[in-house]
């Protein structure tokens, strides 16, 4: 019974892997017993396919064979799945190799009598976990004697990355405020991927960190954000670290699934005008932040991103374009300046932006 249950629900994972793509995000679970004490804490890998099953690999540790958990997220539960039932469990198989023998622990899942309060799912905040901050965070209740009677397993693991290859581009990212002031101004580069999503790297140039994200054009004229964290607000939003100040700063970024959507914009095929340049593909996001256009009663801004899809960026052919470039001026209302006098501006040279003090 267990070598016949094991081939099927190895066969029916294999299969899901098959038939669908798979991002591979990195995982800690942590398993402890009814009194809280650690059984074991593993660093592990997560598996997750369109269809959002998330296989959580070897929960167990290098130890036991076969201990990988398969779960489907439904709102804020945990559904398991490829299991065997009985008296309304589900159980799994696996393989101690220390002891050589097998153990069986159940687990509870949200469609049994027992599971509405057992399996849970956080899809909201980050979690902290041995010192590392994570973006979600499950946990199933198991029944094993092996285990001492009861067992927590908690489960963490970050969004992951779009795995596929992309085709880098040159752009620039033009942020204004609401009375249409230029605030930034940069030259920029994004990644456009086969699967239609769109990577913004550090739209805010030189000085900030942190301050790149994905979206989808899901037609041209809807932009969908994806890879941030949600508000109550139906706000999707992103913390952006300031070098210069040591401090965060926090844009909101309006989404196209909230009741906001008509903000967020893309448009391609159609000629646009940025930079001295005339680009083919614009895309524009609304943005609300204090920190970026404080002097805007109402924090409100947008988020202009303009690029080519012809022809990649090669960073030989950057580093060189970038040395030979001229130097252009900007004041801090992205406005540019042909004879600066004394005062702060935005230096552009190429693919490169600084911020220079002229006495």
């Amino acid at each position: 019974m267990k070598k016949i249950f094991t081939l099927l629900a190895a066969a029916a994972v294999g299969m899901c892997a098959w038939a669908q793509e798979i991002q591979v995000a990195n995982a800690k679970a942590v398993l402890c017993n009814s009194a809280n004490e650690v059984i074991s804490n593993v660093e592990t890998t997560m598996d997750i396919y369109e269809d959002g099953t998330h296989q959580l690999n070897d929960f167990l540790g290098s130890g036991y064979q076969l201990a990988d958990l398969v779960f489907i997220l439904t709102d804020d539960n945990v559904q398991l799945t490829e299991y065997e039932e009985a008296y309304g469990y589900k159980y799994i198989d696996i393989y101690d190799n220390a002891a050589e023998e097998y153990i069986q622990p159940y687990v509870y899942d949200i469609d049994c009598p027992y599971g509405s309060t057992y399996s849970s799912y956080d899809p909201e905040g980050k979690t902290d976990q041995d010192g590392v901050e994570w973006e979600r965070y499950a946990y199933v209740t198991m029944y094993d004697t092996a285990f001492g009677g009861y067992a927590y397993l908690d489960i963490y693991w970050n969004l992951p990355v779009v795995e596929e290859e992309g085709t880098d581009y040159e752009a620039v990212a033009v942020i204004f405020d609401m009375m249409g002031t230029g605030v930034m101004i940069n030259p920029i580069t994004i990644t456009v991927y086969d699967n239609g999503s769109i990577y913004v790297q550090n739209f805010m140039g030189e000085g900030y960190t942190g301050a790149s994200f994905y979206f989808e054009a899901v037609d041209e004229e809807i932009i969908f954000l994806n890879g941030f964290e949600y508000t109550e607000y139906g706000l999707a939003y992103l913390n952006i670290w300031d070098e210069a100040n040591q401090s965060y700063i926090q844009p909101y970024f309006y989404d196209s699934d909230s009741g906001w959507g008509d903000y967020s914009t893309f448009y391609t095929g159609v000629k646009h005008e940025a930079d001295g340049k005339v680009w083919g593909t614009h895309a524009c996001i609304f943005m609300y932040s204090e920190d970026l256009f404080p002097a805007d009663a109402w924090y409100y801004g947008y988020l202009d991103l303009y690029w080519d899809c012809q022809g990649t960026v090669g960073i030989s052919s950057v580093a060189a374009e970038t040395e030979n470039a001229p130097v252009e001026y900007y004041n801090l209302n992205g406005v540019r300046v042909e004879n600066p006098s004394n005062g702060i501006y935005i230096v552009k040279q190429g693919s490169k932006v600084t911020k220079q003090v002229i006495r």
